[in-house]
């Protein structure tokens, strides 16, 4: 988004919320350009107008973002949906054929369940203790993912770097699992 933009969104803003009108646009635009920028003008204004629709308080650069992120994405699976297609996969593919399996899944619901340990979630007895690894974990990347989605695209993308070197140093060597 250009400053021309930014200057168009905050005096929409301004216009929205009568208690702002006697406040300096400058340095709310100065906050929005640097925090903002990376958005595209259509989807901040859209944003925008979603908060506008929705809330009695001046919009906080954290608003607009997560207005931004609920209206460009797809509504992320919960984690009882994510369960039931690893159950479904379980009960097609059973603990021999886990490549198969994990292949059949989305990706985040693969990694979750590839965390877990495919053979500990067929193999496991009591299925409600292995369902609740499963929705911590999933719970865990969720949170993470939506953090990470509200970030300005370029410190997203280095944090993204920083988690995955992380998260290479700390797995498990080919072939062992937590259960192993």
């Amino acid at each position: 988004m250009n400053s021309e933009q930014i200057a168009n969104l905050v005096g929409l803003a301004i216009a929205a919320y009568p208690n702002m009108q006697n406040k300096l646009a400058g340095p709310i635009a100065e906050v929005w350009r640097m925090t903002l920028a990376d958005l595209p003008y259509e989807t901040a204004r859209q944003a925008l107008a979603a908060h506008i629709a929705s809330s009695r308080f001046f919009p906080t650069v954290a608003d607009i973002r997560e207005q931004a992120v609920r209206l460009t994405q797809p509504r992320a699976l919960d984690w009882l949906e994510a369960w039931g297609l690893v159950m479904d996969a379980v009960r097609r593919h059973g603990s021999y054929h886990e490549q198969a399996a994990l292949a059949s899944l989305p990706a985040d619901v693969a990694e979750t369940a590839r965390r877990i340990g495919w053979r500990e979630i067929c193999l496991c007895e009591d299925v409600s203790v292995v369902r609740g690894q499963f929705r911590m974990a999933w719970e865990t990347i969720a949170k993470r993912q939506a953090e990470l989605a509200v970030l300005p695209a370029p410190l997203r993308s280095q944090l993204r770097s920083q988690l995955e070197k992380v998260a290479q140093r700390m797995a498990l060597p080919e072939g062992r699992n937590h259960g192993n």
